[in-house]
């Protein structure tokens, strides 16, 4: 498979997982439809798609909520969907204070003492919450709703440093790899855009701003960047309005996690014009301050895999994870 991009090798080995019974697909044989045809990588239950230690509370937990899965309203059947592969490593442990606590010292900061509920999921609410977003418009997108249509968050963290609480956003991704659209350059759409985050990028403390006056065909606007600054002035805004009322996370600071495998070479080692010979990382980080660049963390999902495995008490999820997603 040499020379394959992480998407088809990784496609692959779980297509063959399907074709050889394997327990992490619980006797799906995939072959539901998929841009007009049978497809083996699209189970025929999305439900099958998750870890069955989490399944029903999944389901119940995204009605509870309101929250939109990708795609629509009913669990992806796609087996290389990263909200898919985020839930199932984040959503079974999401109770556990000190096993969520490891893991904010490890990919986060290891200054972090404490870890505070995130409490926008009412009677569910835990240490980790997905699909997160803020209750009022904070970043002039319209109509606020979890999963869909506006800025979300994959998976949210708070920890607690001096007493202070940081926001820990995730954004989780798996084998995306991204084209080089320009999402300020679409006509109306691009107009709008800008339009909307414009005097936001103007004011931040963390993001550079723009020397022309204009971020019109701002790398700012090409994927993952796009997502990464909407997401970094999301936690600005969070803080900024940390004392309204209904702000539920009230905190000081944040750190903003990417989790990203380190196969995935087509979207950590995408050449961009104009920042010839730099990865990923480094293109996000020249668009960064000093500030900024520090609240940045680059992480493998294999470390958190690693930290629920040592516990010791997630036996039959670390089993399940590694032979789903080939962790050794």
């Amino acid at each position: 498979m040499k020379g394959q991009s992480y998407y088809i090798t990784e496609r692959k080995r779980q297509e063959d997982l399907i074709e050889a019974g394997a327990s992490c697909f619980y006797g799906d044989l995939g072959g539901n439809m998929f841009r007009g045809k049978g497809r083996k990588f699209c189970l025929m239950d999305g439900r099958n798609n998750l870890y069955h230690g989490i399944r029903r509370e999944v389901l119940n937990y995204f009605k509870h909520n309101r929250i939109t899965f990708w795609g629509g309203r009913r669990v992806p059947t796609h087996i290389l969907s990263s909200q898919i592969f985020c839930l199932n490593h984040l959503f079974g442990i999401r109770k556990d204070k000190d096993l969520v606590l490891e893991i904010a010292r490890e990919i986060a900061s290891n200054e972090i003492e404490d870890m505070a509920p995130v409490e926008c999921d009412g009677k569910m609410s835990a240490f980790i919450a997905f699909e997160v977003v803020s209750h009022c418009d904070l970043l002039h997108e319209g109509e606020v709703n979890r999963g869909a249509n506006c800025t979300s968050i994959d998976a949210l963290m708070i920890g607690v440093i001096s007493g202070e609480k940081t926001l820990i956003p995730i954004e989780w991704k798996y084998t995306e790899k991204y084209g080089l659209q320009n999402k300020s350059m679409d006509n109306e759409k691009g107009k709008e855009r800008l339009d909307r985050y414009t005097e936001l990028l103007n004011s931040s403390e963390f993001i550079y701003r723009s020397e022309k006056g204009s971020y019109k065909d701002s790398i700012l606007f090409v994927e993952p960047f796009y997502q990464l600054m909407r997401q970094t002035l999301w936690c600005e805004q969070m803080i900024r309005h940390s004392k309204d009322e209904d702000n539920y996370a009230h905190a000081q600071r944040y750190i903003h996690i990417h989790a990203v495998p380190r196969e995935n070479h087509s979207l950590l080692r995408r050449p961009y014009k104009g920042f010839e010979g730099m990865g990923m990382e480094q293109v996000w980080k020249s668009n960064l301050t000093e500030a900024g660049k520090e609240r940045y963390k680059l992480v493998d999902p294999e470390e958190i895999y690693a930290k629920i495995a040592a516990s010791g008490r997630y036996s039959d999820l670390t089993n399940y994870l590694s032979q789903r997603y080939g962790y050794k």
